[in-house]
């Protein structure tokens, strides 16, 4: 189980991708300094995150909140979006984890996958950051090889 310090780390790694994207955006945005939840809590970064990713599409989001219903509009959008973009349900978090900071580390998972899945697209230049996502790796064997495996001896 991660410590409070291996949390703090993460979330100041995503936050540091999420600036670093949006800073080096066609429009760059301005992604204030501070607590991480506090930083993207309305949605509308994580939003503009999408709209700059490559092959990535979003839905009408509020670009001013004045409540915690258009911040969860926000995070729903951003929640279909990363969806739409490969990220599996297990990855992503509930606005409401955001919203009222109950299950901040979830939404640490989710942007950290994001980035995973940014950096298989083939047009994505922005930085590299955390271990590469695996691909599929698919192996055929004759059916001389697989006789051949029989006999070899086990190591355990």
């Amino acid at each position: 189980m991660p410590t409070a310090a291996d949390l703090k780390e993460r979330e100041q790694n995503a936050l540091g991708w999420v600036r670093d994207m949006l800073k080096n955006a066609e429009k760059p945005v301005n992604v204030p300094n501070g607590d991480f939840a506090a930083v993207l809590k309305d949605g509308i970064i994580l939003c503009k995150l999408m709209e700059n990713l490559v092959g990535a599409k979003i839905g009408p989001y509020n670009k001013k909140c004045r409540g915690n219903f258009q911040m969860m509009e926000n995070g729903a959008a951003f929640q279909e979006s990363a969806r739409a973009y490969g990220l599996p349900d297990r990855e992503l978090f509930q606005p409401v984890d955001l919203v009222d900071k109950r299950n901040i580390a979830q939404v640490v998972i989710c942007i950290l996958a994001l980035q995973r899945k940014a950096q298989m697209h083939p047009d994505y230049k922005g930085p590299m950051m955390g271990p590469k996502e695996a691909t599929e790796n698919k192996r055929e064997f004759t059916e001389e090889q697989m006789r051949e495996a029989e006999y070899t001896p086990r190591a355990w």
